[in-house]
């Protein structure tokens, strides 16, 4: 399809052309229009802040603001106006608390600026007092009062925020759902008086919750607004989401079949090589992390590479797949036909595909353009407003008109090819059903391919617990069968579906039993020394009360073979059992508590930074028959090792530890650059203290 954009010297000439009367005939006006700008634009600070002018808040963002008492999470669907209640509590808390300063916290640069966009159409502040960090921006609050910043940005910059204005700020953080990674406890570090998260997470329910180290930071959640109340209240649109299967060409089966079988060859020949690698777990990352590795063997990196290669083909087959085309194109020729004045917003995984498919639509003669985070802004601006006023009527879009706010109104919805998100899910559905006057109804539509790993977010999201089973309805249609509708067929339901921890009588199941349920919590690992771990972006956090888990896991080491363990939000410990690319859960026993894992930020933390030191992680290995305690990360693409005499300080100490801890010890940590530490089973263990610090012992050769 490249070769569709292509234009020849009399289409560059007539684009040329087109182009300078654009500019030309709106030139005429842009000087008058300036001058109005600016004389509607404040330029001064207000002595009260009006954060939502001209907006009549709906009912639920007024109680949303009498239930607000400091802190808390908002988890409302898409579409509903979680950005302009966040507004309207600003304009709150300016009254309540003199001199407020305001941090909104975003996932990304296209969020940050709708954001800065929305409160300079909704409220009288002035430029001067909206600041932007991210993105080519650098602005502080130090010289703004309110700061809008992409979370990646304000990690950064944490440090210098501090605690200056802990007695007087707002924090707002975006789509908090997205906030567990190490960059985000660095920013819930900054001092603050209020906190707010903004949260469209797929979960359902009064009691679905956000990940708890978001609600640990943020409070609680206090407003929750699920589809059928927003439908209700007439907040949003009464919509109907129809789940269309489709099947492979038979060509393309049999590749699919081929593929699949490879995958889990390639599979099994990596759990052989590494017993330790994620079974049921991200195996493709953890394959493209062992590439950045400099001493595997060339048949393990065939083995990784061969298996994301192989994994992406697959992948690509499906997204690829001719009836999924065909099966758009039909679908819009006769909505269009039947609907002339519909709009349609059509969503798709990536951007080369968004491209592809933006070109058979033109092809095919349909008004439609692209829109994506590889278009210049303004080429995106006029995707956007050429489809809101009307005159295309279908936008092709990436993720980001998905993860953003200002998204136009439409009545219709594709979801040509998806993740097994379920979060994209959600936002992708409150994306087409923004409330446009009109009283149509919404239509959505996804498109899967039968019998693939395209079903698997149906083991996963039970679609009718979100948006209510009347709202859902299956069909499986074949595109290249042309007398065959595309709602002929009706199933009786999705094609798999996730099965509830609660649905399963707890009484007759006995530790060691192999259970297919949807199975919440989070996962975590055990290591060499029985510590009970997860991992926090590049960060490794350790339990901080293990209780038994230890004893319950004794009976399944061998099944569990150091990978992850899951605990539910009823204290049931889990193994993951993969069987193809289905996981099943083999039941262990079940803890009093919920496993809190901790970051030791404490001041006898391992993590703690003092006195231009920080904590290092070592390991103990043997290299031409000799002990040697060496760096576990690369520094400057080197691992450096203890020297004599201190690294015979460090064994003299290992050697007082007792048997059980001793004999387990693969890894250590030097905090201060003198304190050496170890962990077994989640307890701390002192080994000695240097009479030098390591790393002056070796900063000439760091240099």
């Amino acid at each position: 399809m490249d070769e569709f954009f292509h234009l020849d010297d009399m289409e560059k000439l007539q684009k040329h052309q087109l182009e300078v009367a654009d500019y030309w005939s709106s030139k005429k006006h842009s000087d008058a229009e300036a001058t109005e700008v600016m004389q509607q634009t404040p330029t001064e600070r207000p002595g009260h802040w009006y954060m939502t002018q001209g907006i009549e808040l709906y009912s639920w963002q007024k109680d949303c603001l009498k239930l607000y008492q400091g802190n808390g999470v908002v988890k409302v669907v898409t579409g509903a106006g979680k950005t302009l209640f966040a507004l309207a509590l600003v304009e709150k808390l300016q009254d309540a608390t003199p001199n407020l300063k305001v941090l909104i916290v975003v996932p990304t640069i296209v969020l940050m600026n709708q954001w800065f966009d929305v409160i300079q159409k909704y409220s009288n502040l002035p430029e001067s007092m909206i600041g932007r960090l991210g993105g080519g921006f650098s602005d502080s609050l130090s010289d703004h009062d309110v700061l809008i910043g992409v979370c990646n940005s304000v990690s950064t910059k944490a440090n210098d925020i501090g605690t200056k204005y802990q007695d007087r700020l707002l924090f707002i953080a975006d789509e908090c759902h997205m906030y567990t990674g190490a960059v985000m406890s660095r920013i819930f570090a900054i001092g603050r008086k209020y906190s707010l998260g903004l949260s469209a997470t797929p979960d359902s329910g009064e009691d679905a919750t956000v990940p708890e180290v978001i609600t640990q930071a943020l409070g609680n959640i206090f407003y929750t607004l699920n589809y059928d109340d927003a439908v209700h209240a007439g907040f949003l649109p009464e919509f109907e989401i129809c789940h269309i299967g489709l099947p492979l060409m038979d060509k393309e089966q049999i590749q699919y079949n081929r593929l699949s079988r490879e995958i889990t060859d390639i599979r099994n020949d990596i759990f052989e090589r590494f017993p330790d690698a994620p079974r049921g777990g991200d195996l493709t990352g953890w394959a493209g992390m062992m590439l950045t590795k400099h001493n595997l063997s060339d048949s393990a990196v065939a083995s990784c590479g061969q298996y994301i290669s192989k994994v992406s083909e697959r992948k690509d087959l499906i997204y690829h797949a001719h009836n999924r085309e065909t099966a758009v194109i039909r679908f819009l020729k006769e909505r269009l036909e039947k609907e002339p004045e519909t709009q349609v917003i059509m969503f798709h995984e990536r951007i080369k595909e968004v491209m592809r498919l933006y070109a058979l639509l033109l092809k095919e003669g349909i008004a439609a353009v692209p829109e994506h985070s590889e278009l210049s802004d303004s080429l995106r601006t006029n995707s956007i407003e050429l489809f809101r006023k009307g005159i295309a009527k279908v936008i092709v879009s990436g993720k980001a008109l998905i993860q953003g706010f200002d998204a136009p109104a439409a009545d219709c919805g594709i979801n040509a090819a998806a993740s097994g998100s379920q979060t994209q899910a959600i936002q992708s559905i409150g994306r087409i059903l923004r409330k446009n006057g009109d009283g149509q109804d919404g239509l959505i539509l996804r498109f899967y391919i039968c019998n693939t790993t395209d079903e698997n977010i149906y083991r996963k999201m039970d679609f009718s617990s979100i948006t209510g089973a009347k709202r859902n309805r299956y069909y499986f249609w074949d595109p290249s069968n042309i007398d065959m509708g595309i709602f002929d067929q009706e199933q009786g339901g999705p094609p798999q579906s996730p099965k509830p921890e609660n649905g399963i009588d707890w009484t007759k199941v006995q530790p060691g039993e192999e259970l297919d349920f949807d199975a919440d919590g989070d996962d975590f690992q055990i290591d060499n020394g029985n510590n009970i771990f997860r991992r926090n972006g590049k960060t490794k956090e350790y339990a901080g009360n293990p209780q038994d888990i230890l004893k319950i896991l004794e009976p399944f080491r061998e099944k569990m073979r150091n990978n992850y363990i899951r605990q539910t939000s009823s204290g049931r410990i889990l193994l993951r059992q993969e069987h193809g690319d289905v996981w099943t859960w083999l039941y262990c026993g079940r803890l009093e508590q919920q496993i809190v894992f901790q970051n030791r930020n404490s001041s006898n933390a391992l993590t703690e930074k003092s006195s231009g030191f920080s904590k290092e992680e070592f390991i103990i290995k043997r290299i031409h028959g000799q002990l040697v305690i060496q760096q576990k990360k690369f520094v400057n693409n080197r691992k450096l090792a203890i020297r004599p005499p201190l690294d015979e300080e460090i064994f003299s100490g290992i050697e007082q530890l007792p048997n059980e801890v001793r004999q387990n010890l693969k890894e250590l940590f030097i905090k201060d650059g003198v304190n050496v530490f170890c962990l077994n089973a989640n307890q701390e263990y002192k080994i000695c203290v240097l009479s030098q610090a390591w790393n002056i012992q070796n900063q000439g050769e760091q240099r």
